[in-house]
């Protein structure tokens, strides 16, 4: 995936016991172990369903994911009977985007963990009452 890309993903969550889905989020880690995002399902509509045997498939879009590029692990947390994270379950592999103003970023390992799109502007107007220094 380019970094600021569109990522689909797509899961069944296996229930052995009828119960409710309190929360989910899907956690996303970089190659430094380090919690890079973490994306509660509960706020995008996923609410509190109620499961019993079977499986429970949830599908998920982000519009835009700006991370540095790194190899990431993508766990799951999530709470119905009792709480558990389960790491490891998939890997995301984000390149860089192209550079649109000609200048070399810095290695990734300097810049984070996100790499947003940024719109700067800057103004200077010189203050006619402060004095000269010098």
């Amino acid at each position: 995936m380019v970094s600021g890309g569109r990522v689909s993903i797509a899961m069944g969550v296996r229930s052995v016991a009828n119960s409710r889905l309190g929360e989910a989020a899907l956690l996303r880690y970089s190659s430094y172990g380090i919690r890079a995002a973490v994306l509660d399902l509960r706020i995008v509509g996923l609410g509190s369903p109620r499961i019993g045997l079977g499986t429970l498939k949830i599908e998920v879009e982000v519009e835009s994911l700006p991370l540095v590029e790194c190899v990431y692990e993508t766990g799951l947390y999530h709470r119905a009977s009792n709480i558990r994270d389960h790491y490891g379950l998939t890997t995301l592999s984000v390149v860089p985007r192209r550079s649109t103003t000609g200048i070399a970023p810095h290695d990734a390992a300097g810049r984070g963990i996100l790499e947003p799109v940024l719109r700067v502007r800057s103004s200077f107007s010189e203050d006619p009452e402060t004095p000269e220094v010098g």
